[in-house]
């Protein structure tokens, strides 16, 4: 069994609907040794919300713009790493990247995405009581695990994803398929339009 921990930003979502600038993602074993890693930039072909521009992507606009369209991007890279076999789909707050991908699909006429995934966020927020689930930001702070400031650069944060759960798993002495089934609210069956 492997995981792909993955993270999506996006150039704007305005009326609800994602469109995919970066598809950041960390292949691991069961043991959470990193077998793969990589980030894709995808153009697209939508203005960038000023926010997302100046406060929240990793690349230049540029970068992004002279990269592949979606479809393209999909059917080289994406479609690939979204149907592993024997792989188990992580990412934090994983309902809005699933979101994306699926508004992608519809977008460009591609396979939606159907995986079942699992939320790390939740079964943090399980695992230490809390009261609700915490940004990525704020664990990365909170554990020092890495730098804030490289935060929604889409591979970062899935690394950052990908460490957090280690320290879970260090911390309790189980692997992390057992904090899966221990804390089994935790997945989504992926019906987003």
């Amino acid at each position: 069994m492997n995981y792909l921990f993955f993270d999506i930003e996006c150039a704007n979502v305005f009326g609800g609907i994602g469109k995919i600038c970066e598809f950041g993602y960390v292949l691991t074993d069961e043991s959470l040794t990193t077998l793969k890693h990589g980030v894709l930039t995808v153009d697209p072909d939508a203005p960038f919300d000023w926010y997302v521009k100046h406060k929240i992507i990793s690349y230049p606009v540029e970068t992004y713009q002279g990269s592949p369209k979606y479809p393209e991007v999909y059917r080289e890279h994406i479609g690939e790493l979204l149907s592993l076999p024997d792989t188990v789909y992580v990412g934090h707050g994983v309902h809005d990247d699933i979101k994306y991908l699926n508004n992608e699909a519809k977008r460009y006429s591609l396979p939606r995405f159907e995986r079942t995934t699992v939320d790390a966020s939740v079964i943090r927020k399980k695992f230490y009581g809390l009261p609700r689930t915490m940004s990525l930001k704020n664990i990365v702070k909170e554990l020092g695990l890495g730098d804030p400031k490289r935060m929604h650069n889409s591979e970062y944060d899935a690394t950052m994803t990908l460490e957090y759960v280690k320290v879970m798993c260090k911390e309790s002495g189980l692997t992390f398929a057992r904090l899966i089934e221990k804390y089994p609210k935790n997945t989504s069956g992926n019906t987003t339009p």
